[in-house]
């Protein structure tokens, strides 16, 4: 029956895997000098991308076909790609009852200050017997956290959660600074910092001064596109933008030049304005020796507009600092990093836009940054991506590596080029199951679903190999056996111990799937192998003698 309508079948097959129509792009792009992505006039594209364009990019397509065309063509492939959640199991809720409590303040705060902030806090979560303990540490004048544990009994009760409102209510308060609780349920937080961005470039290299001007060219390069509004360094990376700034004079070299002044001149001329604390003798009084030191009269009245407009003098050349450099505020990093013996500048900023054309303009301007940069200098993303990186992706050619690989293996034991074809025509069936089981039990996909993928491509085919191997016996030895009748002998020789493998090989996965909790890796790994060592089988019963073609009408006689 199903010999008959072979056609019927591989397509069902197909359809039921699908193909990948719901990741054609919406339109094909044209790429600028810059090394981002615009619409171009139908000159300046090929014949081809005209023809996308205009067909599967055109408006009519992708609001009345595409829906249609994603759902019916994209198979249990679709499902799995835009219905499963990537990520792992959290082991969180295996652990102790823990509740996080932490406080910031502003930059230029003081341990002292933050410690008498959190002392009363920790004053407060001391009244209740129900706390076991509680561990608090003040990182900095900025930053500082407290952690809270419970008494066994407790920990299970609704008396932590009863605490975090409490400790909310608290925190409002208490004001003086921002605090964050969070462990149960929804986090609070009143911090009103706003967000550094979720586009992160790092640049590493041998000189701090050349790397900064490095930086400055970069973040100029990424202002000048009209989606990206602000791009921050520091010398690490964020979640909220820091509010620390310093003045910086940035010098005009052509006036300086004109004026034959020198950029150390100019610095020694405006230093003595402010100069503090300068140790010029001692004076011996009273047995007693003191320090004469020199404060600059001017130094605490001195600010920004009268500095740039001081009448200056070096040598005998008269200067006006708004004539040769200009004087302005940025956020700058407050301390210098290094990574493997290399200083690290961090970029930061938001792309207004969606995330994959936010990706292509990072890419370029990586790429751009690093054909410029000399040796010794370099950029790389430091964006995140889902569970296990964007770089998991590529890891998918393992996959097509392994099927190769089994290939060539079936093809020297068979001696047969067709034959190792229908055993890799079987590792796609076992794909099915592995889809529909992320998708029909609503499970996260992790590493141990991408090793799970790897597990199938070669236990899938082992059943296969066993029934073409006895397969191909039987027939070298009675040569006028018609095929299907030496295919039931191989089989009904071959099916015990088959059944009896997956069987074992399920039982053996088991483990990993029962019980309370989910484990990050093996449960994934577990769950997506039983499901496709289930529709493995299904796929050796039904398409493995459809594949081979042993159901055709052969004359008896005929080998």
């Amino acid at each position: 029956f199903m010999q008959r309508r072979k056609g019927w079948f591989i397509a069902l097959i197909i359809l039921a895997f699908g193909l990948p129509v719901f990741l054609l792009p919406e339109k094909i792009e044209k790429k600028t000098d810059k090394g981002f992505y615009s619409i171009a006039s139908e000159e300046d594209l090929g014949y081809w991308a005209n023809l996308y364009n205009q067909t599967l990019g055109s408006t009519v397509y992708k609001e009345k076909i595409k829906p249609v065309s994603d759902v019916a063509l994209g198979g249990t492939m679709r499902l799995f790609a835009q219905k499963v959640q990537n990520g792992s199991y959290s082991s969180d809720e295996r652990s102790e009852t823990t509740l996080h409590v932490a406080a910031s303040l502003p930059n230029g705060s003081t341990r002292d200050q933050m410690d008498v902030l959190i002392r009363k806090m920790e004053n407060y979560i001391r009244q209740y017997p129900e706390v076991r303990q509680f561990e608090t540490r003040v990182e900095n004048g900025q930053r500082a956290n407290i952690r809270i544990l419970f008494v066994k009994k407790h920990q299970r009760s609704s008396f932590p959660h009863l605490l975090k409102s409490k400790i909310i209510s608290k925190a409002l308060e208490l004001g003086g600074g921002s605090w964050q609780v969070h462990g149960l349920g929804d986090g609070f937080n009143n911090d009103v910092k706003e967000q550094a961005g979720s586009c992160r470039i790092k640049l590493l290299g041998y000189n701090y001064d050349e790397l900064m001007a490095l930086a400055v060219a970069l973040q100029d390069s990424l202002l000048q596109h009209r989606r990206i509004k602000e791009v921050t360094i520091d010398s690490k990376f964020s979640w909220y933008k820091n509010d620390y700034t310093e003045y910086f004079f940035d010098l005009e070299k052509e006036r300086l030049s004109q004026a034959n002044i020198l950029p150390v001149d100019l610095f020694n001329s405006l230093k003595p304005l402010f100069e503090r604390n300068i140790h010029v003798a001692d004076w011996l009084h009273e047995d007693r020796i003191e320090p004469v030191r020199l404060f600059s009269r001017q130094a605490a009245e001195m600010d920004v507009w009268n500095m740039e407009n001081h009448p200056g003098k070096t040598g005998d050349r008269q200067y006006k600092v708004t004539g040769v450099a200009q004087v302005e505020k940025w956020m700058a990093p407050q301390d210098i990093a290094k990574e493997n013996q290399q200083y690290r500048l961090c970029l930061q900023y938001e792309y207004i836009g969606a995330y994959q054309q936010s990706h292509k303009v990072m890419e370029r301007a990586i790429e751009s940054f690093n054909q410029m940069a000399p040796l010794g200098y370099k950029a790389e993303s430091e964006t995140y991506h889902y569970w296990w990186g964007e770089k998991a992706a590529s890891q998918y050619w393992l996959l097509f590596l392994i099927i190769a690989i089994i290939f060539f293996m079936t093809g020297f034991l068979f001696n047969s080029m067709k034959q190792p074809l229908v055993v890799i025509f079987i590792i796609p069936v076992s794909f099915i199951g592995l889809f529909l089981t992320f998708y029909w039990f609503k499970l996260n996909f992790d590493q141990g679903g991408f090793a799970a993928f790897i597990l199938l491509a070669a236990l899938s085919v082992n059943a296969n190999i066993y029934v073409l191997n006895e397969y191909n016996n039987i027939r070298r030895s009675r040569p006028r056996l018609r095929p299907a009748a030496a295919y039931i002998k191989a089989w009904n020789a071959k099916v015990k111990p088959i059944f009896l493998t997956i069987f074992s090989t399920i039982l053996g996965f088991i483990p990993f799937m029962v019980g309370e909790y989910r484990e990050a890796f093996w449960f994934p790994l577990a769950a997506g192998t039983v499901g496709g060592l289930v529709f493995s089988f299904v796929a050796l019963f039904f398409f493995l003698p459809l594949f081979m073609g042993i159901g055709k009408n052969t004359p008896k006689g005929i080998p």
